[in-house]
């Protein structure tokens, strides 16, 4: 349908720091936009990244190097790399438009509300203890995150004052890359729900949701 999920995980813990629907995770200004808005959310980057190969990646490889740069000069990057590119094996790459601009606007939500369950529920899900492995285990990724001397960690965070997180979000986060559709179509749809009186979206709704849509777009002559 043109949906994709894009997602952040800590090594550590395995917590999910975030997970997103976009509408073309090859478009190169999601991970970047994405990153920094993590970054801001925790006020820092992390020690090391890592990705897949895609060529999609290299603003937020810029950005990392850039912010290890300033705010960790003293990193010997011959020991712990800023960034790591791992090849991955799992890469996969209706009618009118309208009516797929309609479908992905009702659809990408509920993809979304299912990640944001996703989200909750991983981060307190219980890992049991096991002796043989490197990760720490007995516990929930939150424990993990939050107290990472409590499973022999420590946390590695490189804060970076709110104001730079600003500029680099400025400079180059773009907000649209994240929009299924256009600004002006997305308001139209959302003016139907809206005037639908903003029925619930989930997966057994979608669909009539969408046809709803449809319809009203239909008596207008707009189809």
């Amino acid at each position: 349908m043109g949906i994709s999920v894009w997602g952040i995980i800590d090594k550590f813990s395995r917590m999910e720091l975030g997970l997103w629907a976009v509408p073309n995770a090859r478009d190169r200004n999601v991970p970047a936009t994405l990153f920094l808005y993590t970054i801001k959310k925790f006020g820092g980057c992390p020690l090391s990244t890592a990705s897949d190969m895609g060529t999609e990646q290299g603003q937020l490889i810029n950005i990392q190097n850039v912010l290890h740069q300033q705010f960790f000069p003293t990193l010997d990057i011959g020991l712990v790399a800023p960034h790591i590119s791992v090849k991955s094996v799992y890469n996969i790459t209706y009618h009118t438009p309208l009516h797929k601009s309609a479908a992905l606007w009702v659809w990408s939500q509920v993809v979304q509300a299912k990640l944001d369950e996703i989200f909750r529920l991983n981060r307190v899900h219980y890992i049991r203890k096991q002796k043989k492995i490197f990760l720490p285990s007995g516990g929930r990724p939150i424990d993990f995150w939050s107290r990472p001397h409590n499973y022999k960690g420590t946390n590695q965070l490189i804060r970076i004052p709110k104001p730079e997180i600003d500029r680099l979000i400025t400079e180059y986060a773009d907000p649209t890359c994240l929009q299924f559709g256009d600004s002006e179509t997305i308001a139209v749809f959302s003016a139907i729900w809206g005037a639908m009186g903003e029925p619930e979206i989930s997966v057994q709704s979608a669909c009539m949701v969408w046809q709803a849509i449809m319809q009203c777009l239909s008596n207008l002559n707009v189809v």
